[in-house]
C-alpha cells in the first residue's frame, strides 16, 4: 500500500482515484486517437473521473503517427515517467529498441487498478496480479501487422477467456472501459483472474534463476 501511495504521489494522483494503465502495443495501432477518445469521454462524463497512465510499447513507436504525443496536453492522461524520453524521440531518426528497467514496469502494474492494451503480454502480467484486463482490438484500423496476427490461434484462445474483457473496434472502447471499471470494483474477481493467468504462465515455488541452476547441476551430475 505504501509503495502504491508513493507511486501515485509522483503522478499527482489521489489514492482514492481509480487508475488504469493503457499499455501500448507493437502493432502500429492508433494509440494517440484511442487516448483522445478516452480523454474526451472522461471530460464529457461518459466515463467517471478516472486517471489513465500511458505506457508505450518499448519498440512500438507510440503507435500510428506516435510523434503526436509529444505536443499534446491531455486532461486525464499521464505518461509513464520512465518512458518520457522514448515518447519524445524522433522516430524518423531513432529506430532502436528502448529497454526500460522491468522493476519500473512492475511498480506501475502494482499501482494501477486495471489495464487496457491492444495485444501486449502486459495483459497477462496484469492478470498475474489479479488486475482486470481489457484487450482492445481496433479491428477497424489499417494497422497491417495487427490485422495479420490478431486472429492467430494463440490469441483467439486468450480472447475467449471469460476473465479477459474484449472490445472489438473503436465503437466498443468507451462502453468496455465502463464495464472494466465495474470489474475493478468487484474484488471477488481478483482470485479468478489470478487463477486464469496460470493457464498461460505456470507458478513455481522457486525463482527462475534457482531452478535453472538446479537443472544445470542435475545435468552435470549425470555426465
Amino acid at each position: 500500500k505504501d509503495k502504491r501511495q508513493k507511486f501515485l504521489k509522483g503522478y499527482d494522483i489521489k489514492e482514492e482515484e481509480l487508475v488504469i494503465l493503457y499499455a501500448g502495443s507493437s502493432k502500429s495501432t492508433n494509440e494517440f486517437q484511442h487516448l483522445i477518445n478516452i480523454d474526451n469521454a472522461i471530460e464529457s462524463s461518459f466515463l467517471p473521473k478516472i486517471k489513465i497512465i500511458y505506457r508505450p510499447h518499448p519498440w512500438g513507436e507510440c503507435g500510428f503517427k506516435g510523434y503526436r504525443f509529444k505536443n499534446h496536453e491531455f486532461k486525464n492522461i499521464k505518461y509513464d515517467k520512465n518512458m518520457i524520453d522514448y515518447i519524445n524521440r524522433d522516430f524518423s531518426k531513432e529506430k532502436g529498441k528502448y529497454l526500460p528497467d522491468y522493476s519500473d514496469t512492475s511498480n506501475l502494474l502494482y499501482a494501477v487498478d486495471g489495464v487496457i492494451s491492444p495485444l501486449s503480454t502486459i495483459i497477462i502480467e496484469a492478470m498475474l496480479l489479479g488486475k482486470p484486463p481489457l484487450c482492445f482490438l481496433p479491428v477497424d484500423e489499417k494497422a497491417m501487422h495487427f490485422q495479420m496476427v490478431h486472429e492467430l490461434p494463440c490469441y483467439v484462445e486468450f480472447l475467449n477467456d471469460n476473465n479477459v474483457l474484449v472490445a472489438r473496434g473503436n465503437n466498443e472502447l468507451i462502453q468496455s472501459i465502463q464495464i472494466l471499471i465495474n470489474r475493478i470494483k468487484d474484488k471477488s474477481l481478483i482470485k479468478k483472474i489470478k487463477k486464469s493467468s496460470e493457464f498461460y504462465i505456470s507458478k513455481f515455488e522457486k525463482p527462475f534463476d534457482q531452478r535453472l541452476a538446479e537443472l544445470i547441476s542435475k545435468i552435470n551430475s549425470k555426465k
